[in-house]
């Protein structure tokens, strides 16, 4: 029940369309980011073309020093020099789709091209390793013939091995943030030592580094001094607050497969009431299959983040045009269940269905703290002293809610 997201920005299926100004702004990026190009490619040519500061960004990537107060020219013949001599260790740090994406360049003899998010191609392009534009009308992503060299020098097992290694790393570490949206270093450092059986992630240097360096590509985790939180989430102060509120909540128990399954870039999972809920976006909206699935993808990131269902569904009824109460009503009969059962952030990954359950095992009532749960025939949160959903005539509080 998973998927891989493409990670352009799905919030922009249910916001504004954008002004003017940022869309003549985007026009212009892609204009430049596509401009005609020569094709073999030299490193020297590359960076002819970039500004000073785009090759000062390259030199801090490098970590190469002393430098900084050279002409742009000086710099750039530089670089020439030495991006080719940083490969080793810039492969050092990557994992598998990185290093597929430049195999692929590389042996499509330096040029080619890969369909990526314009913040993944500037990360290349920030390191002097892949630079884009057109070539025979075609949009096109080249290696310089000196980093060809280079990456085929590099390119044997004891990389490979070391790269799948990194790789279970990062997925590992955007799994567990997107189960429970931020994690302190001290805890994190701890699960993933017992994942992994090794000791002491972030004391290693060169595995704190890979992972930072991972961030620049996926832009998926942000880092702070006291730890780490799913950049997807709206508000991190407010989850760590309800986090907090739930001091006794045990964060949901999940399997290292699952966490290697969340692990890939965009993931979002799909619960059983996912598929009936893009199917009804793909009739009531006339849209694409992919359309739609963005869309509820959306839909479960909010629900991550703690939105409630009513305050979804005029966002949606706005973006599909849905003017009929008996569509709105059958909108509401999908999100519901879909927020009943998705993961939130601020209950440490488990859902409300999950929580309301546990609240009937004797055991696990201390675990089910300060959930919300929504009443699927009034489409409302559940107070403790409202009747409980279940039918028994009891208070929540005296029942379910226990």
């Amino acid at each position: 029940m998973d998927k891989r997201l493409s990670r352009q920005d799905p919030k922009a299926l249910l916001s504004a369309p954008e002004n003017t100004k940022q869309m003549q702004m985007q026009t212009k990026e892609e204009e430049k980011r596509w401009a005609e190009m020569e094709i073999p490619l030299s490193l020297a040519g590359a960076l002819a073309k970039l500004t000073k500061d785009e090759l000062s960004s390259i030199r801090s990537a490098l970590d190469i020093r002393g430098v900084s107060t050279l002409t742009k020219q000086r710099l750039a013949e530089v670089l020439v020099d030495r991006i080719p001599e940083s490969l080793s260790g810039m492969l050092d740090q990557m994992d598998e789709e990185r290093y597929k994406v430049l195999k692929k360049i590389a042996d499509g003899g330096g040029h080619g091209f890969v369909p990526l998010e314009p913040e993944q191609l500037d990360y290349f392009k920030g390191r002097g390793l892949l630079f884009t534009g057109m070539y025979r009308g075609k949009k096109t992503i080249a290696m310089p013939e000196e980093v060809v060299r280079a990456f085929e020098l590099h390119d044997n097992g004891a990389y490979r091995k070391k790269i799948r290694a990194n790789t279970e790393y990062i997925k590992l570490a955007h799994g567990l943030l997107y189960y429970y949206g931020l994690v302190g270093k001290e805890e994190f450092d701890q699960r993933i030592e017992e994942l992994l059986g090794e000791t002491s992630f972030l004391e290693s240097m060169d595995k704190l580094f890979m992972f930072y360096e991972s961030q620049w590509y996926y832009r998926q985790i942000s880092c702070e001094d006291w730890g780490f939180s799913d950049s997807r989430i709206q508000d991190p102060i407010a989850i760590e607050k309800e986090q907090q509120f739930r001091e006794q909540l045990s964060p949901v128990p999940v399997t290292k497969e699952q966490l290697l399954a969340a692990g890939e870039p965009g993931y979002v999972e799909r619960n059983p009431y996912y598929r009936p809920f893009a199917e009804f976006l793909t009739e009531a909206g006339d849209l694409s299959r992919e359309e739609a699935e963005r869309i509820a993808d959306e839909c479960v990131l909010a629900f991550k983040n703690g939105t409630l269902p009513n305050d979804l569904v005029g966002k949606l009824q706005s973006r599909l045009k849905m003017r009929e109460f008996e569509m709105i009503s059958r909108c509401m009969d999908h999100l519901v269940p879909l927020y009943n059962h998705t993961g939130q952030w601020a209950l440490k990954g488990y859902s409300p269905n999950a929580l309301s359950a546990a609240r009937r095992a004797p055991a696990s009532s201390a675990s089910a703290q300060g959930a919300e749960v929504i009443d699927m025939a009034t489409r409302k949160k559940i107070g403790r002293n409202d009747p409980c959903p279940c039918g028994s005539g009891n208070k929540f509080k005296k029942c379910c809610g226990k």
